[in-house]
């Protein structure tokens, strides 16, 4: 608005000034000489803009919003995998036989002929059907170089279930376990044991034979 005033006040100001010039001149060829001042035409304002001028930061414009850009958000799915089942596979086991090597068996030659006027009193527990030789690792009054007792009788080494025979008459004192009464030098020395007492005596004194380590007994 400021502008377009000051263009209308100077244009009329042009207009007041034109028609004393064109008197003048009426005048000046009429042969009549005036002097008059010289009236000059003052330069017409120009106009300019001023740039406004911010004096706080609240009167800066508020920037328009950048525009919404959509993100793409990637959704991973998991696809299940079929995993198999574990199969059981029965395992048949092989059974390898070791051929079993029987022991080494011994046959004992038969017993020596008794010599002539030879007298025993006693003969041997088993017959001649079964070995009849004793065990030669632990001897009569053998102490299995120093590790055992002095054996007080000889080991018959026969097959289980063998017949155990009286070697001479007598009467059976005992048959049964010696687990309640020590026949040795402690109860369950022999096991199952058989005592037999023998007539006639040995030098007018009782005779016994033992008979231990049995696998059973009877009456």
């Amino acid at each position: 608005m400021a502008i377009t005033i000051g263009l209308a006040v100077s244009a009329i100001a042009l207009a007041g000034c034109s028609a004393p010039q064109s008197r003048a001149a009426s005048e000046s060829s009429a042969g009549t000489a005036t002097s008059q001042p010289a009236i000059t035409a003052s330069a017409l304002p120009v106009a300019t803009t001023t740039p406004a001028i911010v004096t706080s930061v609240d009167d800066l414009p508020t920037p328009a919003p950048p525009p919404q850009i959509p993100t793409a958000v990637a959704t991973v799915t998991k696809i299940p995998t079929d995993v198999p089942s574990p199969t059981a596979t029965s395992v048949t086991p092989t059974t390898t036989s070791t051929p079993t090597i029987p022991p080494p068996t011994f046959t004992p030659p038969a017993p020596p002929p008794r010599e002539p006027g030879e007298h025993l009193i006693l003969g041997r527990p088993v017959s001649a059907d079964y070995p009849q030789w004793t065990d030669k690792a632990y001897p009569y009054a053998s102490t299995g170089s120093g590790t055992l007792q002095p054996h007080h009788g000889v080991e018959f080494i026969v097959p289980t279930g063998t017949p155990i025979l009286a070697v001479a008459d007598g009467i059976v004192r005992v048959a049964g376990p010696d687990d309640a009464i020590a026949y040795g030098p402690q109860t369950n020395f022999y096991g199952n044991v058989v005592i037999i007492e023998h007539s006639p005596s040995l030098n007018n004194l009782p005779l016994f034979t033992v008979y231990g380590h049995l696998y059973q007994t009877c009456r």
